[in-house]
């Protein structure tokens, strides 16, 4: 029987990249890792890239596809995308992109999407960081994303809630530098995600 040909494209910031994680994974990598089996092969790209926004992930995911050949009818194509923790960093005394325009990207990143009528979408909601004030950012951001993703009817994998309240992965990611944890914390997230009924496999 031939294995199933699946091609996956992670895109968003350095929690997507899986900066600070000893092994070199990350929670995408995890996952990928955990599907790779006897039936399914899996090809797995990580365009996770630091300090990215939600802007700056539109601006880049139609090319992040089609270097890929993502669009081609050829295998079972799914993009999995993340943002939200780097639009709430303060600079200059403003957010980096106001909740509004996060959300206006996002659905721009899911009309995008649409175009390729053969990719599968999958949104991975922002994770919590060490820091009450921004927290309180990401929750308010939070919401706003899970309530447009069910206006549009898309997959979205809540993981703030479970974050927050996991004080290793708060102290953790303050050890580190403030922002990334490290391999418990990715390992966390990998089974979050992983235990959603959301997760493909």
């Amino acid at each position: 029987m031939s294995r199933k040909n699946i091609r996956i494209l992670f895109i968003g910031d350095s929690l997507v990249n899986g900066v600070g994680d000893q092994q070199m994974l990350g929670w995408a990598g995890r996952l990928c890792q955990n599907a790779d089996n006897n039936d399914q092969e899996i090809t797995y790209y990580n365009a996770g890239i630091r300090r990215n926004t939600s802007e700056d992930v539109l601006n880049r995911l139609k090319v992040e596809i089609e270097n890929r050949q993502l669009h081609l009818e050829l295998f079972d194509a799914r993009v999995v995308v993340s943002f939200g923790v780097n639009d709430t960093v303060i600079d200059n005394g403003v957010a980096r992109i106001s909740a509004e325009n996060t959300v206006l990207n996002f659905e721009l990143v899911v009309k995008l999407a649409s175009l390729y009528p053969n990719i599968k979408l999958l949104f991975v909601g922002p994770p919590a960081l060490c820091d009450d004030t921004r927290n309180n950012r990401l929750a308010l951001l939070n919401d706003k994303l899970i309530k447009k993703a069910d206006e549009l009817n898309v997959a979205y994998i809540d993981v703030f809630p479970s974050i927050v309240a996991d004080e290793q992965y708060k102290l953790e990611a303050k050890q580190n530098d403030g922002a990334h944890p490290r391999e418990y914390g990715y390992e966390r997230l990998f089974n979050v995600i992983y235990s959603s009924d959301k997760w493909w496999f």
